[in-house]
């Protein structure tokens, strides 16, 4: 990640001014996700081309740190495709990535026991960091 920090402050630029324009204002914890996942799709702008329910399926027989990283990773990946529109099918339906990001992101908050608040309030915000997204190019 040579240049991650470069980017970081960049996505957050961009993030705060479209927050502005859109007068979707996010939660801290909220804007840090989404600058910090922008920030590792412009370090790498590779999007997995697995289907997202089998990897879903296939972390949810995972055990400990992994399993967490793995619905993490799952999550950006469906916000980043739903967002950005990447790689973005309407196959099998208008909102899979979003449905899936959430359900990510709710596996994600219940891997803990109490569930992880923050890991909760991204599920919660995932069409609002979505909508950002997809106006960055406005």
């Amino acid at each position: 990640m040579k240049h991650f920090l470069e980017y970081v402050k960049h996505s957050y630029n961009l993030i705060i001014e479209t927050e502005s324009k859109t007068k979707v204002i996010l939660d801290h914890e909220v804007e840090a996700f989404i600058v910090h996942t922008f920030a590792k799709y412009m370090e790498n702008p590779y999007i997995p081309t697995e289907k997202i329910a089998i990897k879903l399926l296939s972390t949810t027989g995972e055990t400990g740190e992994i399993r967490k990283q793995h619905f993490q990773e799952i999550a950006e990946e469906c916000l980043l495709i739903d967002g950005l529109k990447l790689n973005h099918t309407k196959w099998p339906s208008n909102k899979y990535f979003k449905d899936m990001g959430i359900l990510a992101l709710e596996y994600r908050a219940y891997s803990n026991n109490p569930p992880d608040k923050t890991y909760e309030k991204l599920a919660y915000s995932f069409n609002d960091m979505s909508y950002i997204l997809n106006h960055l190019r406005d």
